[in-house]
């Protein structure tokens, strides 16, 4: 069941283990038993298909550097036309994950992949994020605010510093927001819970959990 308000991480694929309720559970890449019926599945594959191939071939167009990516992405994302929301809020409020949320991986190009995330329960988090891209709410709304983070670091598994809260903005139905790697932020889903569609580079790089008042593992 859907509560809210509710808040969650929007560290999009994150690969190392989470704290129980968290938003990022084990991604799954979609398939045919995924939909529910052969009209629908070609459907769907053939516009993220299409739609991880025009990404391709803009970011290629700009030498695949990783810093042209978000521009890349934020520009495809505001392009994008009407595509397949209804089934893909299907799939996310249908097949919730055991952690609490659904991750799906729509499109794996080389160096980035698309993605679809919903958070069900969380908790609160913030998080800065090592790559780059950007993501669009497809599905009801949030509050995306972005912080500043001035670390030192402890060791290798711990950092400490000064966490203040930069910016806060409604991120509405449609909206398109870039991910520059590095950015420290937080989503907090309002009602209906938000939907978001995800284009982010592949990286190798640490994610931390920030806590206030400056404490980061």
């Amino acid at each position: 069941a859907w509560c809210a308000p509710r808040r969650f991480c929007p560290e999009f694929g994150r690969k190392r283990p989470g704290p129980p309720g968290h938003c990022c559970g084990s991604s799954r890449v979609i398939s045919e038993e995924t939909l529910p019926n052969q009209a629908k599945q070609a459907r769907f594959m053939d516009y993220f298909q299409t739609l991880g191939e025009l990404v391709a071939s803009r970011w290629q167009a700009r030498q695949n550097l990783p810093q042209a990516f978000p521009e890349v992405a934020e520009t495809v994302l505001g392009e994008r036309g009407d595509g397949p929301e209804d089934l893909l809020q299907c799939l996310l409020t249908c097949t919730p994950e055991p952690a609490g949320s659904a991750v799906i991986t729509l499109y794996r190009g080389v160096g980035f992949c698309v993605e679809a995330h919903c958070g069900f329960t969380a908790l609160p988090e913030i998080c800065q994020v090592p790559w780059g891209g950007a993501f669009q709410v497809v599905g009801g709304a949030c509050l995306n605010l972005t912080f500043d983070w001035r670390p030192h670091e402890v060791n290798s598994n711990l950092r400490t510093g000064r966490l203040t809260l930069k910016q806060a903005r409604l991120a509405g139905f449609g909206s398109v927001h870039r991910l520059q790697p590095g950015l420290t932020y937080s989503l907090v889903g309002l009602d209906p819970p938000p939907i978001f569609l995800v284009f982010r580079t592949q990286s190798s790089g640490t994610l931390w959990n920030c806590y206030p008042p400056g404490v980061a593992l």
